[in-house]
């Protein structure tokens, strides 16, 4: 039996493929961990007392946090060296967006500054009471503390632009949708907040509407029903959701009396 060879650029399309089926999971994954880094950072500092030190234990989460989603990213997308050059060895992952090289940017930042304060934070802990040398950790942590919240201040916007380059991405809305108490207790800005911010509040309708269709698809229908009977409070004559709300109702029936 005679095979057709496989093209020399087989495995690299494959690859590449595969990488654009996982790419909504992994944009909302890696926005997910780093609004838990951001809400971590800040919970920590408004629960500290006067003068207290930052908890060694909480700085390396914050760290493993942010070089978990700087490998996600640099898994999917080519690396940035530079204003614009993409490198070469990278040349079968996806081309990154503006808006996804600022996200990296200041993740890699963030990361380096949280992994330095770390190691300051412990010689400040461990060693400068040991030695009779003059340490400058003292003077130098209070300036990285404030650098790394600054950084963190400077991602809410990056995330914005990372959500508005995204707007079409279920998994992501749906955890916007879902986490969006969570998000708020951590950033500030509810999940439903950033919805309207990025789709406009006149298209929130239409968002919660691919939202439920998610759900349903998926097989959640009592989360896609409560969905499509929130968009039928604000807009009795939205006429697909009330057409979606029967037809989950049938599905629902029918699987009880498949059981």
């Amino acid at each position: 039996m005679i095979t057709k060879a496989k093209p020399q650029n087989y495995g690299q399309d494959t690859k590449l493929a595969y990488l654009n089926r996982v790419k909504d999971w992994k944009i909302k994954w890696m926005t997910a961990r780093y609004i838990d880094a951001f809400g971590l950072y800040n919970s920590t500092l408004e629960a500290m007392k006067p003068k207290a030190k930052f908890p060694q234990r909480t700085l390396q989460e914050i760290c493993e946090i942010l070089y978990d989603i700087k490998e996600e990213h640099h898994q999917l997308f080519k690396r940035v060296i530079g204003p614009a050059w993409l490198r070469i060895e990278d040349e079968h992952k996806i081309d990154p967006s503006q808006a996804e090289i600022d996200f990296i940017a200041n993740v890699g930042l963030l990361f380096h500054k949280v992994l330095v304060t770390r190691e300051l934070n412990y010689i400040n802990e461990h060693y400068d009471k040991l030695v009779s040398c003059i340490s400058d950790t003292q003077e130098e942590l209070p300036a990285c503390f404030r650098e790394i919240y600054n950084l963190f201040q400077a991602g809410i916007q990056v995330i914005m632009e990372l959500l508005r380059s995204h707007s079409k991405n279920l998994l992501l809305l749906s955890y916007l949708f879902d986490e969006s108490d969570h998000i708020k207790k951590n950033i500030g800005t509810s999940g439903l907040e950033l919805l309207e911010s990025i789709n406009g509040s006149k298209n929130i309708e239409a968002i919660y509407f691919l939202i439920g269709k998610y759900y349903a698809d998926s097989g959640w229908y009592d989360r896609a029903a409560k969905l499509m009977k929130r968009i039928l409070a604000k807009n009795p004559k939205h006429v697909e959701a009330r057409k979606m709300l029967e037809e989950l109702r049938y599905r629902t029936v029918a699987n009880k009396g498949s059981k």
